[in-house]
């Protein structure tokens, strides 16, 4: 068996169980409740984590220079930088089927991020961020990268803020 190499299963007898795990596994974003962004300056992170995997929607990167060449230029690459992640989210996340959207980072930058969607749920095309606002969770992480994920899932306080998603259920078995 091989990524993105088809597979084919024979089996007399299908029991609903097993249908029901096989579809679940073929469409994770179907069954995905939790969101989460991992992120610092300039790299950015989106995931859908469902109970059997841990799906990267978008890997977003971008270069930000440093604050002493000017606070002009970083304000202005770092606006461009979370006008992308805002996008990507827009696209690939439904908050129809999610229940907790986590936001991770070293340092201010999830909160910086966080005024920023704050700012731009006010606009009309964006109003699904105003409507979904109790759904998003501030959370510190070492890095922007995808393994920061498991350190901030496996956190005790985010843990018992998501005990009732299917993840953490499946964290908690494999525990």
């Amino acid at each position: 068996v091989e990524l993105n190499h088809p597979v084919t299963i024979y089996k007399n007898n299908w029991d609903k169980l097993h249908m029901r795990i096989l579809d679940e596994a073929a469409d994770p974003a179907a069954s995905a409740d939790i969101a989460a962004l991992t992120m610092d300056e300039g790299l950015a992170n989106l995931c859908i984590v469902s109970n059997m995997t841990t799906l990267v929607k978008a890997r977003i990167e971008k270069n930000i220079p440093k604050k002493f060449s000017g606070i002009y230029h970083y304000d202005k690459a770092m606006q461009g930088f979370y006008e992308n992640i805002l996008q990507a989210i827009i696209n690939s996340i439904d908050f129809n089927v999610i229940k907790a959207f986590v936001i991770a980072s070293p340092g201010f930058v999830n909160q910086n991020f966080f005024k920023f969607l704050n700012e731009m749920s006010e606009k009309q095309e964006y109003s699904i961020l105003k409507t979904n606002k109790d759904k998003f969770m501030l959370v510190k992480s070492s890095s922007g990268y995808k393994g920061a994920l498991n350190e901030v899932l496996a956190d005790p306080n985010v843990m018992n803020k998501l005990k009732d998603t299917k993840a953490i259920k499946e964290i908690e078995a494999l525990d």
